[in-house]
């Protein structure tokens, strides 16, 4: 799990952040492996914020990792890697599109997210017919992750078909996201 946005916790990661802000690159890419995935995501978003050359060689070295959590983590990162402009998003697409094919469900949801991340600005045609594969997928997560993706689609009509389906899936949270990603495909 990538972050749990319950309210307990705000007022640690906002120390944290405000913390982490100091520390060098180096120190706060060891703060992935982290057991605590409060540290972690607040480690990962101050990675991407910085969207340094040095991040994203070690964490694409990393999305093989025997540990889901790592490759978790890599697939969040490498989803907003140099936010605002997201300097490495040619380079990560061959990693999310591996990651969204993981064992691990919640791998397989970030990377869904970071799909939608990285695109968007236009989506290829890879990143789309994996997201319609993910719209399928037997977990909730990965569907309601896929849903919010495929706002960024084409505005194909196999997408909107994608996305009305997902709409009425049987969980709350992918209907919702198939909403705001149906919102964000109309607003193209």
């Amino acid at each position: 799990m990538i972050d749990d946005l319950d309210g307990s916790s705000s007022t640690l990661r906002l120390l944290a952040s405000e913390a982490i802000k100091k520390w060098s690159s180096s120190a706060i890419l060891k703060l992935i492996f982290d057991d605590d995935y409060i540290v972690r995501t607040t480690a990962a978003r101050e990675l991407q914020l910085r969207g340094e050359k040095e991040t994203f060689d070690i964490v694409v070295s990393l999305v093989s990792d025997e540990r889901a959590f790592v490759r978790e983590i890599c697939a969040f990162i490498l989803g907003q890697l140099g936010t605002p402009k997201m300097s490495y998003k040619e380079q990560s697409l061959p990693c999310l599109l591996n990651l969204i094919k993981d064992e691990s469900v919640d791998v397989r949801a970030a990377a869904a997210a970071g799909l939608g991340h990285i695109s968007y600005a236009g989506m290829s045609a890879d990143a789309e017919d994996a997201l319609l594969l993910a719209a399928n997928d037997t977990e909730e997560g990965v569907r309601a992750c896929a849903a919010y993706a495929l706002g960024h689609a084409s505005n194909s009509d196999k997408i909107k078909r994608a996305l009305a389906e997902l709409g009425s899936d049987s969980s709350e949270d992918v209907r919702s996201c198939a909403e705001l990603g149906a919102e964000l495909l109309s607003g193209r």
